[in-house]
């Protein structure tokens, strides 16, 4: 079963579940262009990535969703993979709103289908709301219409239940099933409902794993924290050469961050926002010739970066340098900027974190689903034959024969079955 760790646009998040190898999930609404080229290349070298519309969230918050630009967004993810197969999209739908859903769906058919044309894995969701012939019928237009799509259910607000998506599997019969936003507690639910019923239906779903941990006193947020002490307390350790330090700040643009440099402003006395943003920029920036030739320094002086004429120009004798690289003002300056560089180190210590968390979680998770999808496929298929111990009661694969009644449950497994 692919599970896709969902919600991750944030680029050291994606990174860290991409660095674990396992499918990751983004709204495309809110993927930057970092997240973008991550997509893209993740894609390409064998990762699943699964791209939500955010009809969900908008449906939480009240809004409504353009369709039009998601779509567009989707073909320009499809463009720049390599592998657009690697790639499951969610087709336009309304949480809780078969109607709408199935409106949306017919009005966007040519889109969804030059989608599927692309090579992307298509999600089209079901919503609550119609007669399961209604949803037959639905399925086999849009079948008809596109070719092969993934069948997903709404398995979070306005969720069916796993007794109706057994129903609606015995009469669509679909290679593949999503479910959408499911949560670990009622994932076996939903999962038996699919491959008791078909046992060999591909099944795929989407939630998000790694805000499970994260929150005071949760696993990730507090390896990150730690991580960071950790790294400020090697910062802190490092010996300061003050005449290396000096002509490092002077002349390598980049040496400082913006914070860093911010930070030293302050240190030597600059008050005003302005010039302290100034520093930060210029922190940066290569002094060019032109520039040099309107911000001359001493006599005896040049320097590589701008950040050094913002310095000379305070502090034009030197005093202020000799204090915080060479002097007894040293320490303070040190523990400001260790400070400021562990932070700095906050989101590849989060990307790291977030790959060891989900990749142990991912382990736990895959060896009880794998266990448990391996029994439902086998009790099917032994369903399938009659019972020479019971030959009056013999029980019948729904998937083969269309009818047939429940087994008994047994430790703590939920089957779902379906009379027809």
């Amino acid at each position: 079963m692919k599970t896709y760790i969902s919600g991750q646009t944030a680029t050291a998040d994606f990174a860290g579940i991409a660095d674990a190898g396992l499918p990751v999930g983004v709204q495309v609404q809110e993927i930057t262009p970092t997240v973008e080229a991550q997509i893209a290349s993740y894609s390409s070298e064998g990762g699943f990535v699964f791209v939500d519309s955010g009809a969900f969230t908008a449906f939480v918050k009240g809004e409504t969703v353009d369709f039009d630009q998601v779509l567009d967004d989707y073909e320009r993810l499809a463009s720049l993979t390599t592998t657009p197969a690697n790639l499951a999209v969610v087709a336009p739908d309304a949480i809780g709103d078969m109607d709408l859903t199935a409106e949306l769906q017919v009005a966007y058919l040519d889109r969804i289908k030059r989608l599927t044309s692309m090579g992307v894995e298509l999600l089209l969701p079901l919503q609550r709301g119609w007669t399961n012939p209604q949803y037959l019928a639905h399925y086999r237009f849009i079948r008809q219409a596109i070719g092969p799509f993934t069948l997903a259910f709404a398995a979070n607000k306005a969720a069916f239940e796993p007794q109706h998506v057994a129903e609606l599997v015995v009469e669509l019969e679909p290679e593949r099933v999503h479910l959408l936003g499911v949560g670990t507690k009622n994932l076996a639910a939903y999962s038996d409902a699919v491959l008791w019923n078909s046992p060999n239906t591909e099944i795929s779903s989407d939630a998000n794993r790694v805000r499970v941990f994260i929150g005071e006193g949760r696993q990730i947020t507090e390896e990150i924290e730690q991580g960071v002490k950790l790294a400020y307390q090697r910062e802190l350790e490092c010996e300061i050469d003050g005449t290396e330090e000096e002509g490092y700040i002077h002349n390598m643009p980049g040496y400082l961050s913006q914070a860093e440099a911010r930070e030293l402003a302050r240190l030597f006395g600059v008050v005003d926002a302005a010039e302290i943003e100034r520093w930060g920029r210029w922190s940066q920036e290569e002094a060019s010739e032109r520039f040099k030739s309107k911000h001359p320094a001493s006599e005896e002086w040049e320097f590589g970066c701008k950040l050094g004429y913002m310095i000379e120009e305070v502090d034009p004798y030197g005093y202020l340098s000799q204090k915080f690289l060479h002097g007894r003002g040293q320490d303070e300056l040190k523990e400001k900027l260790a400070r400021l560089a562990a932070e700095r180190q906050r989101s590849g210590i989060r990307r790291r974190v977030i790959a060891k968390v989900m990749t142990e979680d991912f382990q736990k998770r895959e060896t009880v689903n794998s266990a448990r999808a391996a029994q439902m496929i086998l009790f099917s298929k032994v369903a399938a034959k009659p019972q020479s111990t019971a030959p009056a009661a013999k029980v019948i694969s729904l998937a083969a024969k269309r009818k047939g009644t429940p087994l008994p449950s047994f430790a703590q497994m939920p089957l779902f079955a379906v009379a027809m």
